[in-house]
């Protein structure tokens, strides 16, 4: 899978801010660009093929170079475009504010500013070729209904199963679980401090359906102290996350919950902000014994200690396991089956989006785009 040159910078973490799921196109741009967590937002204008990404890549290679810290937004569809970046050390961001993520500049002028690439066409051209864009838009328009409407088939599954494990695992014991575990984590740290003005909870989509497939990313499993892994073959798991994200709010303990992309109410995986030791907690649908196999671990533990195991077999009572078993599996089938179908609708809009890019970029002059660019780029990353 390609992913964007950028995430390979130092300093750089990769995230979606968005997801395709079962509701829809499903944004965390209010979330990510509260203009209450940053000093300037950049909202950049313009269709497609007008050199947003790269724009965005320009000002990612700038901060790299400034040593600043920065976390970058790639396209929940395609993941080799990026739609936004926050530099942490500036609270500066730059977005991609076009539809499907259209938005407006917040506190426009003290805080918002609009970067208008579209300036740069050659509109005659355009004109001229309307026809072929109004069929290219209409296809690609009909690729992501047909999409959303497979996906929200899928969530249907998912919420089926979701709903049937409720029948087959121990809520009480997952809860005791998961509050013994965050108290391990916080190691002693919480305290009326913590809660009053640490205790923040964020989220990030690290997993995204999009035109060149199902993708994950690894920001959090890279970065992270510690790794605990939920071996869930059932669909159980978002009940300890749940869990988890309860008791750590409690005692005020930062955290940053990662949805997913397919029912974003319900959390895969979340990431830890301790003051001694970042954790990350995800989700594997896999057997406990096959991810510790090739983990390498030794009793669900790595040597070095870095990776542990969680067992959601131990949460499950096998006589509710052999009545549920059948319902889950049909349910987990239809699920996959119509993600594949939504992937593939997806890979077709993908085709036509290129095909419409290729005409705007056509019309683009980049000669003007680029001196234009350099400039607006030295002023934001020197604000």
């Amino acid at each position: 899978m390609y992913y964007h040159r950028a995430l390979g910078r130092e300093g750089a973490r990769g995230f979606f801010g968005a997801a395709n799921s079962s509701r829809g196109f499903y944004s965390l741009y209010p979330e990510i660009y509260d203009p209450a967590r940053l000093r300037r937002i950049y909202v950049i204008k313009g269709g497609p093929g007008t050199g947003k990404s790269t724009f965005i890549d320009m000002i990612a290679d700038r901060a790299h170079k400034k040593g600043y810290s920065a976390d970058l937004f790639l396209c929940s569809s395609d993941t080799s475009s990026l739609d936004g970046i926050v530099i942490r050390d500036t609270g500066i961001a730059v977005l991609d504010g076009t539809p499907p993520h259209a938005c407006e500049p917040s506190l426009p002028g003290a805080c918002g500013e609009i970067i208008d690439l579209g300036q740069f066409w050659d509109k005659s051209s355009l004109r001229q070729r309307r026809a072929e864009i109004e069929v290219l838009n209409a296809r690609i328009s009909e690729s992501y209904g047909r999409a959303y409407r497979l996906l929200a088939g899928a969530g249907c599954a998912d919420e089926d199963i979701s709903r049937g494990v409720l029948s087959i695992v121990d809520i009480r014991k997952i809860d005791k679980s998961a509050q013994r575990l965050i108290k391990k984590i916080a190691g002693g740290a919480s305290s009326k401090k913590n809660k009053s003005e640490n205790s923040i909870e964020r989220s990030l989509f690290l997993h995204a359906y999009g035109t060149r497939g199902e993708v994950t990313l690894d920001t959090f499993k890279q970065t992270a102290k510690s790794v605990y892994i939920i071996a869930d073959p059932y669909g159980a798991a978002y009940i300890f996350l749940a869990a988890l994200r309860r008791h750590a709010k409690a005692i005020g303990i930062p955290i940053v919950r990662i949805p997913s992309p397919l029912t974003p109410e319900r959390d895969e995986a979340i990431y830890i902000e301790n003051h001694s030791c970042d954790v990350y907690i995800f989700t594997d649908k896999r057997r406990a014994a096959v991810i510790s196999s090739e983990e390498g671990s030794i009793n669900g533990r790595k040597t070095n200690g870095d990776v542990s195991i969680i067992n959601m077999d131990r949460f499950v009572d096998r006589d509710d396991l052999r009545h549920h078993r059948g319902k889950l599996r049909f349910s987990a089938k239809c699920r996959s089956i119509l993600i594949e179908g939504a992937l593939e609708e997806l890979s077709e809009a993908g085709h036509r989006h290129d095909a419409l890019e290729e005409i705007y970029k056509s019309s683009v002059d980049f000669e003007k785009w680029r001196d234009f660019s350099e400039v607006m780029a030295d002023k934001i990353i020197n604000e």
